[in-house]
């Protein structure tokens, strides 16, 4: 199928979270996803509220203990240098900072925080 007719938008922090290299992902998409959404985030242990972005329970998802939270790009766990430029190499056009909770700070201060993070590595 051509890369016009089917496209990705790699989500860098789901695909860290179920194990895999969101570098390694992107490049595997090459040619085929103009975004790439950046999404940083600290994880520990299991958290039971891993998927009440999707509507389940903290107490339907389980007898897990942990910590699962978002963060502003470049303060969680995301190493940023790979991913972005393996966004280059495989031909994004867009990368967008995407933050689907806050924790404690503004919405506003979030983004403003990734933005000066992208700028000390060159973005």
């Amino acid at each position: 199928m051509p890369p016009d007719a089917l496209a990705a938008e790699p989500d860098t922090c789901w695909i860290k979270v179920v194990g895999e290299d969101p570098a390694e992902v992107v490049r595997r998409y090459t040619g085929r996803c103009p975004i790439v959404h950046l999404k940083d985030f600290i994880m520990e242990g299991k958290p039971k509220n891993l998927y009440k972005l999707i509507g389940i329970e903290s107490e339907a998802a389980g007898n897990g203990s942990g910590v699962f939270e978002f963060r502003p790009v470049g303060f969680g766990q995301q190493v940023w240098q790979p991913i972005l430029a393996a966004s280059v190499q495989a031909g994004a056009q867009w990368v967008v900072v995407e933050q689907d909770e806050h924790y404690g700070i503004p919405s506003i201060e979030n983004a403003r925080l990734s933005r000066e993070y992208l700028k000390i590595l060159g973005w």
